[in-house]
């Protein structure tokens, strides 16, 4: 996916997982995006980390600046 649609593709109640492939597995909800006082878009997400065994799951709340969120979760997950 290009730059543009990758960006285009972040929306609330989206879910993306990173490219980076580990014993965790990752996946950021988003829960909103908006703007900071300089106006450059964050999104709000919600990050689940869990072992392949499902125990001890991690919820976490974060903000990333858009470009830096699509970059590092380029990966959409099927709802």
């Amino acid at each position: 996916m290009h730059r543009r649609g990758q960006l285009e593709a972040v929306q609330p109640g989206r879910r993306f997982r990173p490219l980076v492939a580990g014993i965790m597995v990752s996946t950021a909800r988003v829960l909103t995006i908006g703007p900071d006082a300089y106006g450059i878009p964050h999104v709000y997400f919600e990050i689940t980390m869990a072992p392949p065994s499902g125990r001890n799951v991690v919820h976490e709340s974060r903000v990333l600046s858009l470009e830096s969120f699509a970059e590092l979760y380029p990966e959409p997950v099927s709802a």
